[in-house]
């Protein structure tokens, strides 16, 4: 089960803020929350920064390059006892959004 949440809050014409929280629970399992802050600037960059409950600290970077194309990178650091011998992981993102013929809205921001 993967229960989600967050929403956009408007501090400036420039800047909002976008709290959000990710909740996975399998049978059997314990729940892991993952919970991220981000600061949108001008609607076009995203710096933000998260949590996982297993002891993951995550640093993340977006850029709107046009209507259609956003590109992400995060690195996630480790500050249980793994960390000790690995040195986190990378993640590159390119994401493509087709144009629609009507004007919709949706929950894309999480």
């Amino acid at each position: 089960y993967f229960f989600t949440s967050g929403y956009l809050f408007n501090i400036s014409p420039w800047i909002d803020l976008l709290p959000s929280c990710l909740i996975k629970y399998h049978p059997g399992h314990s729940p892991q929350a993952d919970i991220n802050a981000q600061l949108i600037l001008k609607n076009r960059i995203w710096i933000g920064i998260g949590y996982q409950n297993k002891d993951v600290i995550i640093g993340m970077l977006q850029c709107q390059l046009n209507d259609q194309l956003k590109m992400s990178y995060s690195h996630d650091f480790d500050t249980g006892t793994v960390g000790k011998y690995k040195r986190g992981s990378n993640e590159f993102v390119l994401n493509y959004t087709f144009k629609y013929l009507r004007k919709v809205s949706g929950p894309r921001q999480f």
